[in-house]
């Protein structure tokens, strides 16, 4: 801001002057001068306004700062606008004042015998105008400096609700491996007590699957090709234990280049196997497509005769993850026949 302050302030410094000696140009009241003595002059002239603005901003810019933290604008709007514009005004008189008298009227004039109104004339339009300069520089300065507050505090907000999003998406997303593992552990017991051949070979799928699982447990979503993989890696270690009694179709297509959450097709193929019952006479149908800007995944409704001891986590983790992510919602539909879960794609 400094830096950005300095700038601005020898450009309008630059400026300033070079209106000055072009209208003295113009009204033919320029002095005679060699080209170097005019160079040195302008610059003369440049260096004074150039301290003299710099010290006024400069005490302008402290006012400001100690108001803002004394009265702040949304509290004391009159009272803030009143002293603020008062105590910069006297500031810049006072400054002023002496400038005029001395360096510009009794300094820097005289030695280029540059032309003068006389002490009152030249004093009262310097203070005019150095007192509109400074208003405007109040008015440009708080503009400024409070749209760059505003949007500080928009980042700041918008930061650390990121943070907090992203906790709270860290803990849905952890909040899904142990549950995998608690279904997979439960299906593993159940497999060492009837089949231990069919339970060792679950075993090594699962270590496969798991070792996949870790590589995008810190990812927020992943391309749906990957979550494909994820997903049929996870049938087949199913398919250990119930063999061609379940049946899955993957119609999306191979080129598909958007996302989802990871797990997300996991848990809705786990929710089909948990909550069905899969036999030789009533085997399991699943159907995984893309319509509509969802991914949806469709099973036939065998219900399990036998009460399921149920955490619910999967599909609640699902929706909340989707409203973090701020996306459309997951819908859930249900037919005598069919349940279908409908995710959004990315």
């Amino acid at each position: 801001m400094k830096r950005k302050l300095i700038l601005s302030i020898l450009i309008i410094s630059i400026a300033l002057e070079a209106e000055y000696f072009v209208e003295l140009w113009i009204y033919n009241e320029l002095p005679p001068l060699a080209s170097t003595t005019l160079v040195l002059a302008y610059l003369s002239f440049l260096t004074q306004t150039f301290i003299q603005l710099l010290l006024i901003c400069s005490i302008n810019v402290f006012i400001i700062s100690l108001l803002e933290k004394k009265l702040p604008w949304g509290e004391h709007f009159i009272l803030r606008s009143t002293i603020e514009f008062t105590a910069t005004t006297i500031v810049a008189v006072i400054i002023t004042t002496p400038v005029v008298l001395y360096i510009d009227h009794g300094f820097l004039t005289p030695l280029f015998q540059f032309p003068s109104d006389g002490q009152a004339i030249t004093l009262y339009y310097n203070l005019l105008y150095i007192s509109v300069i400074n208003a405007l520089f109040i008015v440009t300065y708080e503009v400024v400096f409070l749209f760059g507050e505003r949007n500080k505090i928009k980042l700041e907000s918008e930061q650390s609700r990121n943070r907090a999003i992203l906790a709270q998406f860290d803990a849905l997303r952890n909040q899904v491996n142990p549950h995998f593992l608690l279904n997979s552990m439960h299906t593993l017991m159940e497999l060492i007590k009837d089949d231990p051949t069919k339970a060792e070979g679950f075993c090594e799928e699962f270590i496969n699957l798991y070792r996949r699982a870790l590589t995008v447990d810190s990812e927020a979503v992943i391309p749906i090709q990957e979550e494909i993989r994820f997903a049929k890696s996870y049938i087949s270690l199913y398919k250990v234990q119930y063999g061609n009694h379940i049946k899955v179709d993957f119609e999306i297509d191979n080129n598909m280049k958007d996302a989802v959450p990871p797990f997300s097709l996991q848990l809705l193929i786990e929710n089909a196997f948990k909550h069905n019952e899969i036999s030789e006479a009533k085997p399991l149908a699943i159907k995984i497509l893309a319509s509509n800007g969802y991914l949806k995944v469709i099973n036939n409704i065998n219900p399990k005769t036998t009460q399921i001891n149920s955490t619910k986590v999967g599909l609640t983790n699902l929706r909340e993850r989707y409203k973090l992510l701020g996306t459309k919602e997951v819908i859930i539909e249900s037919t005598e026949s069919e349940f279908i879960a409908s995710i959004p794609i990315l």
